[in-house]
């Protein structure tokens, strides 16, 4: 299902999807105000969540695994005297590199870079950048080992 709009509510933003993406049953791709930017020949795995808030863009050649939640926004909670769900989002946004892999049901926060070859173990929560051609897994994600020079 792919929303810009919700219960009669415009989110704004654009979803560009390229030649050649597989997205499969049951995914949601939704802007929340943002962009998402899914580039040519990649896969989203079944029942994948993909917003837009802070902007989302995803890079050729990659593999997203059943189940994964990509969210480029974060709630605020900085202030007690202040329900959470009245503070703003950060919206810093999430940069998926190309030829990337990432395993079924990862979770993807706000901020995150993943580098161009990289794979991210199946549960893992990535909450820091990940550099290119690494594997990395955990919660949260930690890179165990780089691809280069295997």
């Amino acid at each position: 299902m792919i929303q810009t709009d919700c219960d009669g509510v415009s989110f704004g933003g654009r979803i560009i999807v390229s030649e050649g993406v597989i997205i499969s049953d049951g995914v949601i791709v939704a802007t929340y105000g943002g962009n998402i930017e899914i580039a040519a020949n990649t896969y989203i795995g079944p029942y994948c969540v993909l917003y837009g808030h802070g902007g989302l863009t995803i890079g050729r050649n990659t593999m997203i695994g059943a189940h994964t939640v990509i969210v480029p926004a974060n709630h605020g909670f900085e202030r007690n005297d202040v329900p959470m769900n009245r503070q703003p989002l950060t919206r810093k946004g999430i940069d998926v590199g190309e030829d990337v892999w990432i395993g079924a049901g990862c979770r993807i926060l706000d901020g995150v870079h993943i580098g161009g070859g990289s794979v991210i173990g199946a549960g893992s929560v990535v909450t820091k950048d990940i550099d290119p051609y690494s594997i990395a897994f955990g919660v949260p994600a930690k890179v165990v080992r780089s691809r280069q020079g295997q």
